[in-house]
């Protein structure tokens, strides 16, 4: 009402529409037309309010009283029994309008009317879960164009004696007589000779003051290659204006396994244990008994029976030839790394949230490395006969083996995998359908059909669930990526225990898998601010409480999937929380929160108070949200002074780097000074490195 007249505001939820089925009709008032609001409307005390009928049409009718005149209800009654109004009982007036925006008070006239209004508990809470993370929210990432790495197997293969190397070139392909292993010769190791090249004289080292001094029989660490053993002797001097550094390094025990290139750093040597960022490259190896193999399939075996062989394009299969005569045998071979066993993929998935090797992550959308072809005939959903396509190259094989009914391949048309057991005249033949519980359909002329397999590996085994404890390599998780490890047991023919066909393993190293791949995430966060839409009236308050599950930190050693205790937050500003704590991927959710309402991984629990039952505080339920904060931040490096990667911006793992732009003094400086403005607790730290030249 304004200035005793009704307006055109209307009250939040105070608008309901009726159709003409809902109104009751009634000769004697007695029978009330019910008009529900869709939620309580709130009404402000000591201010006059009104109820406004409204109608685009002149059919409709309403009961109203008039003062003097007998209440319609008792009109048949006797006159004795009769009611006369004679009292308004609201103090209230009756309105009319010609056209619902002018209104004349008539004052002898009211409605009729009963409003009921509610009456509240003092308490009572309500809880919010979060939605499932899928495509639909976009929380199921779509990977970045060939985000999968594949790892092939790499393995140092040990001889017996030192190895004649001047037939064969890097390429070739190496194989063990009478033994179904190969792969390709990538390089040699040796024991390191000679003099070292220095890359970084590093700073810092003992004498400081310009003398020079050699330390001999220094301990060499690899910091690039396979090589182990080797020691050399270090000469520290001056370098121009720069003292303590070194200026030259020659070996002295050679070790093993060592190539032309490989780098080398220290660790802290001389009488004073100081000094760092020391780094030598090699530039001479002798006497060869390792051969590096890359893209190994099979096993080899030491068996004096079966020695090396190589396959040359000029000669052939060729047996190798120790130095001092004789065959070159297997003595012992090892992978090259944990990541190089030839199961190996690693994820490059943005902010993936999944920091604990407890986690499962579903891989869909991987494509084939083969070049898609098609049907030259219709397939409808009934048939299971031999499907014809354009060119059958590549199909007759399958994970490395011909394709037959103890080793059926597998093909995508369009979304539904297809087994086949045999390739002839243009078609494949021996077809299962739906293979995965993929659906069927009728497929037109030219459909696109592809090899499902990548990198000699089935798509089967790739486009699944996989668990990140899988995987055997160090530090197997970081911000941005995560490695799995294919099971070549499951989702196809086994070929892992190495009975009936070989052993599986991928056949290059290289980055592949098509631009529409999608992954599992979680999302982690470590503080939260409630965006919801709320009405705290006077007399009324609402709190909020949350509860969820425990989350690692990278680099860290929280446990993951451990229900938290409800923690008290704010409604309307950040609050931190005393762990990390994470929103799990729906394949996590069902695979660990057995135990939480509808597996789900937050939940937020709002209670609602009065002091007044006449009125309520307000939650809108179209207006509920949440934002979830964390940071990236890691802890990669332990050892900041002898690790060598701090002093390299690209080869340093820590996520949350700032690099100022380079300063060109004008004249020589001799001290640095940092100022910083900065927060740190007492669970963290910030380092400040600089490098000058």
């Amino acid at each position: 009402m304004v200035n005793g007249y009704p307006s055109n505001e209307v009250y939040p939820f105070g608008e309901v529409i009726l159709e003409s089925d809902d109104i009751e009709e009634s000769f004697d008032a007695t029978i009330p037309t019910s008009v529900v609001f869709p939620a309580p409307v709130y009404l402000n005390g000591g201010t006059e309010h009104c109820v406004v009928l409204l109608s685009q049409s002149n059919e409709y009718t309403v009961w109203i009283s008039r003062m003097g005149e007998v209440d319609i209800s008792t009109l048949l009654q006797a006159e004795s029994r009769q009611v006369l109004v004679s009292a308004q009982p609201h103090l209230g007036s009756l309105f009319k309008s010609q056209n619902g925006s002018t209104w004349n008070a008539s004052q002898y006239e009211d409605l009729k009317f009963s409003l009921y209004t509610a009456g509240f508990d003092e308490s009572a809470t309500i809880s919010f879960f979060n939605p499932e993370l899928n495509k639909g929210n976009q929380q199921i990432a779509n990977l970045q164009k060939d985000a999968l790495e594949f790892e092939s197997k790499r393995v140092i293969v040990t001889a017996t004696d030192i190895i004649d190397t001047s037939n064969f070139v890097i390429g070739n392909t190496i194989i063990q007589k009478d033994a179904n292993v190969s792969g390709d010769y990538v390089g040699a190791g040796g024991s390191a000779t000679g003099d070292l090249s220095i890359v970084n004289a590093g700073i810092g080292y003992t004498p400081s003051d310009g003398n020079q001094f050699t330390l001999s029989n220094v301990p060499l660490v690899t910091f690039s290659g396979n090589g182990r053993n080797a020691t050399a002797d270090i000469t520290i001097g001056a370098d121009g204006a720069t003292n303590g550094v070194a200026i030259a390094a020659t070996i002295n025990a050679g070790g093993s396994g060592y190539q032309v290139g490989d780098v080398f750093t220290v660790g802290n040597f001389g009488n004073d244990q100081l000094g760092r960022n020391l780094q030598l490259s090699l530039s001479n190896v002798t006497g060869i008994n390792e051969l590096i193999i890359d893209n190994v399939q099979g096993e080899f075996e030491t068996n004096v029976a079966k020695p090396l062989q190589f396959i040359s394009p000029t000669t052939g299969i060729t047996t190798m030839t120790a130095l001092a005569g004789g065959n070159t045998v297997v003595d012992d071979f090892e992978l090259a790394t944990l990541a190089e066993d030839g199961l190996h993929i690693k994820v490059n998935h943005k902010n993936h949230g999944m920091h604990s090797t407890l986690n499962t992550v579903r891989i869909t959308g991987v494509k084939g490395d083969l070049k898609a072809t098609t049907i030259t005939a219709e397939y409808t959903n009934s048939d299971s006969g031999a499907i014809s396509i354009a060119s059958t190259a590549g199909f007759e094989t399958f994970e490395n083996v011909g394709v037959a009914a103890t080793n059926p391949g597998y093909v995508i048309l369009d979304d539904e995998i297809i087994s086949y057991t045999g390739v002839e005249a243009g078609q494949l033949v021996g077809i299962t359908r739906g293979i995965d519980n993929t659906r069927t359909f009728t497929y037109p002329l030219k459909t696109s059909i592809q090899k499902y397999e990548n990198n000699g590996i089935s798509l089967r085994r790739i486009n699944t669930d996989h668990t990140l404890q899988d995987a055997l390599v160090n530090r197997p998780i970081t911000l941005d990526s995560y490695y799995i490890r294919v099971n070549t047991a499951i989702n196809g023919v086994d070929r892992n225990s190495g009975s009936g066909l070989n052993k599986l393993y991928i056949n290059t190293a290289k980055s592949t898998g098509g631009e529409m791949m999608f992954a599992t995430q979680n999302i982690q966060y470590e503080a939260v601010r409630p965006i919801v839409q709320t009405m705290t009236l006077p007399g009324t308050a609402i709190s909020a409480e949350l509860k969820g599950i425990s989350a690692t930190s990278i680099d860290g050693n929280e446990i993951s999937f451990v229900e938290t205790e409800k923690t008290a937050i704010n409604i309307d500003e950040d609050s931190y929380l005393p762990e990390p704590r994470m929103i799990a991927s729906r394949v996590n959710e069902l695979a660990q929160l057995d135990t939480l309402p509808g597996n789900k991984s937050m939940e937020l629990t709002f209670t609602l108070s009065t002091a007044n039952s006449n009125v309520s505080p307000v939650i809108d339920l179209d207006r509920v949200g949440m934002v979830l904060i964390s940071n990236r931040v890691n802890a990669p490096i332990s050892d900041y002074k002898n690790d060598s990667r701090t002093a390299s911006l690209n080869e340093d793992p820590t996520a949350f780097i700032y690099a100022n732009k380079p300063v060109e003094l004008e004249n020589p400086g001799t001290s640095i000074k940092v100022l910083l403005a900065g927060y740190v607790n007492t669970f963290h730290d910030i380092r400040a490195f600089y490098s000058m030249c």
